[in-house]
């Protein structure tokens, strides 16, 4: 499949762009809205890199980066076992557990070391420079607080099992606390130092700016490369969130999405995903957002395909509007043909005086009623069957006033 560049050019206003170029194979999003090609679009705010990125057909269809070229031109290579680990990335090499879980992430001979508790959580960090990170895991699986060389500098309190609510100090003192309002993971609204400030995020959930309420400054600015990597932080470890709303530890540079954790610099999770083939036409179990973080992602770090889902979802809103609308007119086109249908029927059996009729009349709206719930119900999976109305056709005899007997039968 060859590569496609998108070269939006430069602004006056923002200065060179961003570039990313490269074509995506995805059978998840074929099967789902036919075969196309996905582009990765520009990102204005970001600093001036021009980077290409290229896959051969191995990366199209497992999700294996095996070539990028800097902005001056030096190629980048990396190659993969057979299970997808990462083994060596530039002058990057990589160690992981039998379980599939990074172990050491090398360069020469600066190396760092990760642990894991058994449920996968990462829990120990051990930088090239000897500085030791402790992970604090509660028993919902949730990063609660984090410790350097063995002393607590940071603790999480959450809402749920991906909203955090506030943050502490390492004498468990509140730092920051966090309002939300739509996203899943990251807040709008900051309240720290007796001050209010606004995140301002981008599509998908990446905090860029950071403003006092009070005096419009702008007290943090974050600019993010395709991956996720942060070219520029003016203000780091004000708020703890990064790349899509991700708990960012400035130190290891990873970000913590619910299960696991991502390394942008590679572009991948650091152990497989622990839901399994979770993702249909995707069975790479490091690979993150379908290789696409530019336009997915993922907050609990089990799967994308309900972020898949719901983008195809809004995608056809505009058809599936029109089409349940047409749908809803002809369900209660035919409720008002059984509607009549059925009062006929009760004004040949019953006369309206009769307490009979007024029985009859109510089971016919009854069950016309709910032919109609019946109708419209199966949408979308089964939108072109006709409704059938052949029930309420047959309407039961009430046995007050058989027909052509006692006083309300009709003559």
């Amino acid at each position: 499949m060859p590569n496609t560049r998108l070269n939006l050019g430069s602004s006056a206003k923002s200065g060179p762009r961003t570039f990313y170029s490269r074509s995506l194979h995805l059978p998840t999003l074929r099967s789902l809205v036919g075969a196309f090609a996905w582009h990765l679009g520009s990102v204005e705010s970001a600093p001036v890199v021009f980077v290409t990125a290229r896959w051969d057909r191995v990366m199209i269809e497992k999700g294996n980066r095996v070539m990028e070229v800097k902005p001056d031109g030096t190629v980048i290579t990396g190659t993969s076992d057979d299970q997808d680990r990462l083994l060596q990335y530039a002058d990057y090499t990589f160690t992981y557990t039998a379980n599939g879980e990074l172990v050491s992430k090398c360069q020469g001979s600066a190396c760092q070391y990760f642990d894991y508790d058994v449920f996968g959580n990462l829990r120990n960090v051990i930088l090239d420079n000897g500085i030791q990170i402790e992970y604090v895991i509660d028993g919902r699986n949730r990063r609660i607080g984090k410790k350097i060389n063995g002393t607590l500098v940071q603790g999480l309190v959450y809402d749920d099992q991906l909203r955090i609510v506030a943050e502490l100090d390492g004498n468990n003192q509140v730092v920051s606390r966090f309002i939300y309002a739509d996203h899943i993971n990251v807040p709008e609204i900051i309240e720290k130092g007796g001050k209010t400030y606004r995140i301002l995020h981008d599509h998908l959930g990446s905090p860029r700016f950071v403003i006092d309420t009070q005096t419009g400054e702008v007290v943090q600015e974050i600019q993010y490369d395709s991956w996720g990597n942060i070219a520029y932080d003016s203000n780091p470890g004000f708020q703890p969130f990064g790349f899509a709303g991700g708990i960012y530890d400035t130190q290891t540079k990873l970000v913590r999405f619910g299960a696991r954790d991502y390394d942008p610099q590679v572009g991948r999770w650091i152990l497989q995903d622990p839901a399994g083939f979770a993702e249909p036409g995707f069975p790479n179990l490091y690979g993150y957002s379908l290789s696409d973080p530019q336009n997915f992602f993922d907050h609990s770090g089990l799967s994308t395909v309900w972020e898949l889902c719901k983008f195809v979802w809004k995608g056809t809103q505009p058809i599936r509007s029109a089409f349940f609308a047409s749908r809803i007119a002809r369900c209660y086109a035919a409720r008002s043909l059984c509607v009549m249908k059925g009062e006929a029927e009760c004004a040949k059996r019953y006369r309206p005086e009769c307490p009979a009729h007024k029985e009859c009349l109510a089971w016919v709206n009854e069950c016309c009623d709910q032919e109609f719930r019946d109708c419209v119900a199966p949408f979308p999976l089964n939108m072109l069957d006709a409704p059938d109305w052949s029930r309420c056709a047959n309407v039961p005899y009430f046995g007050l006033c058989p027909r052509q007997k006692g006083p309300c039968a009709v003559h």
